[in-house]
């Protein structure tokens, strides 16, 4: 941690609600990313984290970046952009094929219909 910066932990047993301090640490890496600002360090604590990181607030220059490192004495942390779904059913018929259903909510904001394309050979059809 630097002089002058915060340290916020992280830990799967945590709450996002929370202060973010070793006694109350945040529950996804996230949260403490968006909280965090230059010359903060982040302690990721031992665990799985299913969840896309993206860190807004880098910091300002090579002395007061925001620092992400592993808590010191435990397992290594882990930390997946996948998530587990539990409710796969196998396709009648077909011994290797799977099906599941998901709510569009699962994607967040993601709409892979409403994306919009552009680029310098894209020729729109006529009509």
């Amino acid at each position: 941690m630097s002089d002058t910066g915060h340290e916020y932990h992280v830990d799967p047993s945590g709450s996002d609600t929370a202060t973010g301090d070793v006694g109350h640490p945040f529950a996804t890496i996230s949260r403490a990313a968006a909280v965090a600002g230059a010359g903060d360090t982040i302690v990721v604590h031992e665990g799985v984290y299913r969840e896309e990181v993206d860190p807004r607030n880098g910091g300002l220059n090579d002395n007061e970046r925001i620092v992400y490192r592993a808590a010191e004495g435990e397992g290594r942390p882990v930390i997946k952009g996948s998530e587990r779904i539990g409710t796969w059913s196998r396709v009648p018929g077909h011994d290797h094929v799977w099906t599941v259903v998901l709510a569009n909510s699962f994607f967040g904001g993601f709409n892979p219909f409403a994306e919009p394309i552009s680029g310098d050979w894209l020729v729109a059809p006529r009509r």
